[in-house]
């Protein structure tokens, strides 16, 4: 059970984690050594609370304060603000292991500059990208109108550091500026992140929240992923 599990941050967050975490397992069979490399991983709750033991975990990060909380909640984890230390770890593990990129409310932070950046250092990584998890609002929804409420209402500024938010077409393009060149790709697909009213109250999304969820998660894996 994850740590204060009726706060607001968790209900506002908890369904988008659940849905990153199906999407893992489903790229996943067997005893296969598998580390989880989150990018922007912020405080580390993700895996905290989310990301099983077995799995191996690498979390990047530009706030040196946030790595810190990261560091003390997971203690066999490893964080960096250094990409270049990022792929330095991964490379002396086993060479039997499989990497999953994470990526969750980040892109819509980036520039493509920034994203193509991240991407230059992943290929560095000797073991193979299994597979890719993004998620996102998506600009087509309620979702600026909400993003002003919550930014009123709790104080945040998301208004200022959304700087790319996406519709579900950019999102699959701009994804692949991230992939480019680390997967052998099956079609990329995006589905809906349902919101907590559905799995807390059972209630069917309308029409226009299949069509156009306010929360987007994209999948992107090797065409043969047979491990």
């Amino acid at each position: 059970m994850p740590r204060n599990a009726w706060s607001l941050r968790y209900l506002w967050h908890h369904r988008k984690f659940l849905s990153v975490v199906d999407s893992i397992k489903s790229m996943i069979s067997g005893d296969s050594l598998i580390c989880i490399l989150d990018l922007g991983c912020g405080s580390g709750v993700f895996f905290r609370d989310y990301v099983e033991d077995s799995y191996m975990k690498v979390g990047y990060d530009i706030s040196q304060a946030q790595l810190e909380y990261a560091r003390k909640q997971n203690g066999k984890a490893f964080f960096s603000s250094d990409l270049e230390d990022i792929v330095k770890h991964i490379n002396t593990m086993p060479k039997s292991l499989k990497v999953i990129c994470v990526s969750v409310e980040l892109l819509e932070h980036l520039s493509i500059s920034e994203i193509s950046e991240i991407n230059s250092f992943l290929k560095r990584i000797s073991r193979p990208i299994q597979g890719l998890v993004c998620t996102t609002p998506n600009r087509e929804s309620f979702w600026p109108l909400l993003e002003k409420i919550i930014d009123r209402v709790l104080g945040t500024d998301y208004h200022l550091q959304h700087t790319n938010l996406m519709n579900a077409n950019e999102f699959k393009e701009v994804s692949q500026y991230l992939s480019q060149g680390l997967l052998e790709t099956s079609p990329t697909h995006v589905r809906s992140i349902l919101g907590f009213k559905h799995w807390l109250f059972g209630w069917k999304p309308s029409k226009r929240e299949v069509k156009r969820p306010r929360k987007m998660i994209l999948v992107s894996e090797r065409s043969n992923h047979g491990i």
